[in-house]
């Protein structure tokens, strides 16, 4: 999604170069994280503002399929797509990112197939997957 030419605001849609792949709201309704697994890219926009107030996060090596927003107003946990190359623990990664200072904190592997599904638990920092390979972790 390119949010440079369109600022988004309530009811408003918006068009990209790209289909979305994933969207999150974070708890305080703040912000909206917006995954295009097409470009790779993450966005982050300010619902108050209606605006996004810095340039999209792009995966080069990972990829970005799902998002879901964390307890912490400028993290979010993430699966990517991964390559074909890398061993199937790894490609299936879920990743813990801050947009903050745009850090990587933690990888938690553990899915052999792609991740389907990432759901944060309301009441503490624990969440729980789901993958093709027919399992929740």
């Amino acid at each position: 999604m390119d949010f440079a030419t369109t600022s988004p605001r309530m009811g408003a849609a918006i068009r990209g170069k790209t289909h979305v792949s994933a969207i999150s709201f974070h708890e305080d309704g703040v912000h909206l994280f917006v995954a295009s697994e097409d470009d790779s890219r993450l966005n982050m926009i300010d619902c108050l503002k209606g605006s996004s107030d810095r340039p999209a996060v792009k995966f080069e090596r990972e990829g970005i399929r799902l998002v879901e927003a964390t307890h912490h107003n400028h993290c979010v946990l993430f699966s990517g797509k991964g390559s074909k190359s890398q061993p199937a623990a790894q490609r299936n990664a879920i990743h813990y990112l801050s947009l903050y200072d745009n850090k990587l904190l933690r990888n938690f592997r553990g899915h052999s197939g792609d991740v389907t599904g990432i759901s944060m638990s309301p009441v503490d920092d624990s969440f729980i997957t789901s993958s093709t390979d027919r399992t929740a972790r």
